[in-house]
């Protein structure tokens, strides 16, 4: 398996949202140590796309395992999550681009794809949150039971240990029963 499913909560938060700020911190610092402002904000960029196909990557392994670890009847429709994860990835490449270049016609096409990945972006949220709970309940799950780990989507990090941590248990219960299997 993945291990982006076995890594533990803590890890993962750490790896995801706290590293890439002290490396942009300290590249910035460095740079300006140096003598030259602008030079440490040019590897910021680089940095924040990391973290984005970071995420990324991680929700379409989470939601894609939690759906085969789900039963038959009450698997989520995985079309729209994997339009959405291939519009959230091409766009984060398309706005790292736009963002260098000054132009108004494009940054108002770039404003309106901007939307469109931050709707993309909860919706897959919403469909990792759903499947991870799915697959560990092993039951139908209402909205609201989504929606209390959707609250902590405003506190990021927690929504993501909170659901690593799940995740984490799942992957536990699956492998001891495919030792007791062998």
């Amino acid at each position: 398996m993945s291990i982006l499913l076995r890594i533990k909560a803590w890890k993962l938060v750490l790896l995801t949202y706290f590293a890439p700020f002290i490396a942009a911190g300290i590249l910035v610092e460095l740079a300006e140590s140096m003598g030259n402002k602008n030079l440490g904000f040019v590897f910021v960029p680089f940095i924040i796309l990391t973290l984005l196909i970071f995420q990324i990557v991680w929700s379409w392994t989470v939601g894609f395992i939690t759906q085969e670890l789900s039963p038959e009847n009450l698997r989520l429709n995985m079309t729209m999550f994997n339009f959405g994860i291939k519009y959230v990835f091409i766009y984060t490449f398309v706005f790292f681009i736009g963002s260098f270049i000054e132009n108004s016609v494009l940054i108002s096409v770039i404003f309106i794809l901007h939307i469109i990945a931050i709707l993309f972006f909860i919706y897959i949220i919403y469909f990792v949150t759903k499947s991870v709970l799915i697959s560990e309940k092993q039951r139908k799950v209402g909205f609201f039971e989504v929606a209390t780990l959707l609250v902590c989507i405003l506190v990021s990090p927690l929504w993501l240990f909170i659901v690593q941590t799940k995740v984490n248990k799942i992957v536990k219960n699956l492998t001891s029963i495919m030792k007791a299997l062998q």
